[in-house]
């Protein structure tokens, strides 16, 4: 069993370096066990931190507190090794040191260090009487006053939590199975037998009641979107990123929620797994100290948390409510109590080098092809050009919702490891680090459910502001994804990109025509979005069928049609069904594949609108308001004469069923088609 714990943590160290992973994967829990540590920590304290792994709590307790000196030991030689590479890419002295040391033979004298702290050490030993061994140890080497801290995994919590789990039919949460975990009567047992007082803090309780309960009882785990993913600058070690929050106190009506509680800025950083620092924002000294130790920060990404007054140096307004974004009164007294105008122009320092991005190398675009009558999910075909994509153009990049393997993201990811980022349960962030890529000169293409981009809209609005050029892919769109239900059918994305300055909406509905899509997104200038369907769907065109942005494909038409059935993704095949059906009924039915939204083809609208004496069907699965029948709407604002356009739509709620169950409730499917057509054409007759 010791060489398997041993091997184990050995390999943590292999895998992880210097990152806080390391030795404990839950960001959020890591944080709080440094901070409820560093609450009985004091400065000028000699510390000693029992199973320190690769130093990274060590060194965030030397940054809280100016400690005489600390201390790390750990059984493992690799991660003792990572401990001192990380302080030497610090540039630290001999203020820490880190050796190798079992907790059960401390290779120090007596009553050497004012403070003892253990990290989740003495649950890896095999039994209560190696536990009291570590204890024993860790007590002889605390002097008389001092604190031993044992920050420890405790069985009774686990047995309650994992009871109430049990309660709720979820599975009991399964640990190492070399863990031991501390049992608090028998601790107390043996402490009070050495005449000693024992407090117990349980510092993650609440947290884990949360995240290890709460969190699995929601059916949608999509409703907790940041626990996947705190923030993925710390998981990515983004040491070259550091963040600058202003904390003056003031918001737009008065003060904010934490004022100049700058710590509980800090702890959320913390938490989040970056590297906080806290200064007074008027104190060039501490500034100019702030950003030395950014600098030297590795595996992690820095707040500098300013505190600042707002208006210093201006009487009238310095530390005023009421002055948010309103004129001063006296400008020129304030330019005067400034110090008057003095012109002076402060030269920054410049980056090193030409600053361009690395150069992937690429070769010819080679998109796939699909025989005509195969079924194939469009989903599956932007991620297969995707990749293609990827081997011909080297600007090109992906980043995912941690749904890839539903998007089919994860294929360019398999042929491109090196662009492709996981960006986890975070939307918002996807978009702002694609509007970062597009800044540097790379193609973005970000990939989610499509009602889950409705959480980045803001970032995907302002990155239009911006004149940012991206590219957005939205899955499992309308009530065609079937059992998931409602909260995961996007029943809106059409209106919301349309709506988007600039922006280009594709909609296919064969995997041939998606992959020239694709290969033309690079192209386009602005917000492109494409929407993919979830189920497989015959393929209609030939490989070799151009579909070019802001045009349409006639499907089907003949010299003399009744009306035209205007559909796009999963609708257009509903679309084709119902025109076999009414043409077996005297019905002749020209059927149009509007694939690009926006722009959308006037001219075959209207030619359409011509060729029908003005009857025209649309088709979506997509709310009514500002899809794409409002699309084919917007084609004849300004004509001369208006066809009568029947837009068929999803108009209540859906359920969860089937997706031919649901398109059918909703009214979209071949037989509803069908059925409007004919009352179209026949109220048309009886009034011509």
């Amino acid at each position: 069993m010791k060489d398997f714990i041993h091997e184990f943590w050995e390999e943590q160290a292999r895998q992880h370096g210097v990152s806080h992973v390391a030795s404990w994967g839950d960001n959020f829990a890591i944080a709080l066990e440094i901070d409820t540590i560093a609450q009985d920590l004091k400065d000028g304290d000699k510390v000693l931190d029992v199973g320190c792994a690769n130093g990274y709590s060590a060194f965030e307790q030397l940054g809280r507190h100016r400690l005489k000196k600390l201390v790390g030991v750990d059984f493992s030689a690799a991660m003792v090794a990572s401990a001192r590479e990380a302080k030497a890419q610090r540039g630290l002295g001999e203020e820490i040191e880190f050796h190798e040391s079992d907790v059960r033979m401390l290779k120090f004298s007596d009553a050497s260090f004012d403070a003892v702290y253990t990290t989740r050490v003495l649950i890896n030993l095999p039994n209560w009487l190696e536990q009291m061994r570590g204890i024993r140890e860790c007590l002889r080497v605390t002097r008389s006053g001092g604190k031993t801290i044992l920050s420890e995994a405790f069985w009774e919590p686990l047995q309650l939590l994992n009871a109430m789990r049990t309660l709720k039919q979820l599975p009991p949460l399964v640990e190492h199975d070399f863990n031991r975990y501390l049992k608090k009567p028998v601790l107390e047992e043996f402490l009070a037998g050495l005449g000693l007082t024992f407090r117990c803090e349980e510092f993650s309780s609440v947290y884990y009641l949360g995240s290890r309960f709460l969190r699995d009882l929601v059916t949608d785990p999509a409703a907790w979107p940041g626990y996947s993913n705190p923030v993925n600058a710390a998981f990515y070690e983004l040491e070259n990123l550091t963040a600058i929050l202003d904390i003056n106190r003031l918001g737009q009506r008065g003060e904010t929620m934490h004022g100049w509680d700058v710590n509980s800025y800090a702890n959320r950083a913390r938490a989040f797994g970056w590297k906080a620092i806290e200064i007074d924002g008027h104190d060039f000294e501490e500034i100019d100290r702030a950003f030395a130790e950014a600098i030297e920060t590795r595996g992690q990404p820095t707040a500098i948390i300013a505190r600042t007054i707002k208006g210093k140096g201006v009487k009238a307004v310095e530390n005023k409510e009421g002055w948010h974004g309103k004129a001063l009164d006296d400008p020129e007294g304030a330019i005067q109590e400034l110090g008057g105008i003095r012109n002076e122009v402060v030269e920054v320092a410049k980056p090193e080098g030409d600053a361009k991005p690395h150069e992937f190398e690429a070769g010819p675009l080679e998109l796939p092809r699909y025989e005509l009558g195969e079924e194939v999910a469009t989903r599956k075909a932007y991620g297969d050009a995707l990749a293609a994509l990827g081997g011909s153009d080297g600007r090109v990049v992906a980043l995912d919702g941690e749904v890839s393997n539903s998007t089919f993201a994860e294929i360019f990811r398999e042929a491109h490891p090196d662009r492709y980022f996981e960006m986890y349960i975070a939307e918002q962030q996807m978009v702002a680090t694609a509007v970062g890529l597009q800044v540097r000169g790379w193609h973005p293409f970000a990939s989610s459910f499509a009602c889950f981009l409705s959480r980045a809209y803001d970032f995907i609005r302002m990155a239009a502001i911006s004149r940012a050029t991206m590219s957005l892919c939205g899955s499992h769109a309308g009530v065609s994804i079937g059992e998931d239900g409602p909260s995961q059918m996007a029943l809106e994305d059409l209106a919301e990109f349309r709506a988007v300055h600039s922006s280009t909406v594709l909609y296919p509905s064969d995997p041939n025509q998606t992959a020239k899509l694709v290969g033309q997104m690079t192209q386009l200038p602005g917000i492109s979005y494409i929407r993919t369907t979830r189920a497989a769907t015959p393929v209609i065109y030939g490989s070799d069928e151009e579909f070019p942005i802001g045009g349409s494909k006639v499907v089907r038409s003949s010299e003399d049609d009744d009306v035209a059935i205007v559909a796009a993704g999963i609708t257009l095949h509903e679309a084709l069904k119902a025109a076999d059906a009414l043409a077996g009924e005297g019905v002749s039915a020209r059927v149009i594949d509007l694939y690009s939204v926006k722009p959308i083809d006037v001219e075959t609208l209207r030619e359409a609108a011509e060729a029908t004496n003005g009857r025209i069907v649309t088709v979506e699965d997509h709310w009514p308001e500002g899809g794409l029948g409002e699309a084919v709407l917007s084609a004849f604002a300004e004509a001369d004469e208006r066809p009568q356009v029947v837009k068929l739509a999803v108009e209540s709620m859906p359920g969860s069923g089937k997706p031919s169950e649901l398109m059918a409730a909703a009214g979209i499917d071949a037989e509803h088609i069908a059925e409007a057509v004919k009352r179209l054409v026949g109220a048309r007759a009886l009034t011509s």
